[in-house]
């Protein structure tokens, strides 16, 4: 991977707002029980603001502080902290990609996402 794709360097694919990484009812047994009451939570947005599909049963992973709450923010380090048992969408989110590049352009420095 190129250095200015360096996902530990970054992690901006980490920051969104609620009901951002969906998981999959078949990720539930990858991810283990303590991951799941951890870091699985039900939808947070209101009915009315939610995507096209989703319902009560739908499950996302918890966001903290504008971030996914697995992640571990720190200056210049943004590690995943369940990396090898991260959902499917974290797993196929390409560095560079085009998702990659607008989270880096319209996200905010990296020291300031860390502090928050």
């Amino acid at each position: 991977m190129p250095a200015e794709y360096d996902c530990l360097a970054c992690g901006r694919c980490c920051f969104a707002g609620e009901n951002y990484v969906e998981i999959y009812p078949e990720e539930l047994v990858k991810l283990g029980p303590v991951n799941v009451a951890t870091f699985v939570v039900q939808p947070a947005r209101p009915v009315g603001e939610r995507r096209k599909g989703e319902t009560e049963a739908t499950l996302f992973m918890r966001m903290s502080g504008g971030h996914c709450a697995a992640l571990d923010p720190a200056p210049g380090r943004f590690a995943c902290t369940i990396y090898e048992k991260r959902p499917i969408l974290c797993e196929v989110f390409e560095p560079g990609s085009p998702a990659c590049l607008r989270a880096r352009a319209t996200l905010p420095a990296l020291d300031s996402l860390a502090a928050g």
